[in-house]
């Protein structure tokens, strides 16, 4: 739970400004809808949620692939059916 200060200012917990990747500086929107209030960060600093990482910790983080072996041609033709399926979509096929 958080208060309203006697100024109107309200701390936002560290845990949540973390969550959202929100540090000191960053410009927050705020959205009303009746009486229940979102905050999220301004237009211009929403695709910067993600803040870069090295590769070393994308490869950590990657979901692992525990099924089974898949060859290259596999790979490949399943490649070409993604790119096939996007094409008929946006030439509306």
């Amino acid at each position: 739970m958080i208060r309203i200060s006697a100024g109107g200012s309200v701390e936002i917990p560290r845990t949540v400004r973390e969550a959202c990747g929100w540090e000191a500086g960053t410009e927050l929107e705020l959205v009303t809808h009746g009486t229940e209030v979102v905050l999220r960060a301004a237009p211009q600093t929403r695709q910067e949620r993600f803040p870069p990482v090295t590769m070393e910790e994308f490869l950590a983080r990657r979901p692992r692939y525990t099924g089974p072996p898949v060859s290259d041609a596999e790979m490949n033709e399943a490649i070409l059916d993604e790119a096939r399926r996007r094409w008929d979509e946006k030439m509306g096929g």
